[in-house]
């Protein structure tokens, strides 16, 4: 049996978007564990298009992952 997620973009981006509207300050994501299993890489890329001004992760090796894959924040 296989297995897949879908993910809609455009609600995720949604919610970057109202908080950014209502608290008016830099908003840091949490990018740990692989975006827990959807790529940290590709849904850093996508976080810092909407916006997001910091990232965290729970290691050093994680952020190294995250500037090797061009996430600059």
């Amino acid at each position: 049996m296989d297995k897949w997620m879908e993910i809609d973009l455009k609600k995720p981006k949604n919610n970057i978007r109202t908080l950014q509207r209502h608290i008016r300050v830099p908003i840091m994501a949490v990018l740990k564990n692989d975006a827990y299993g959807l790529g940290a890489i590709t849904a850093g890329r996508f976080m810092e298009q909407c916006g997001i001004a910091f990232f965290a992760v729970t290691s050093s090796r994680e952020a190294v992952e995250l500037r090797k894959g061009g996430i600059r924040k």
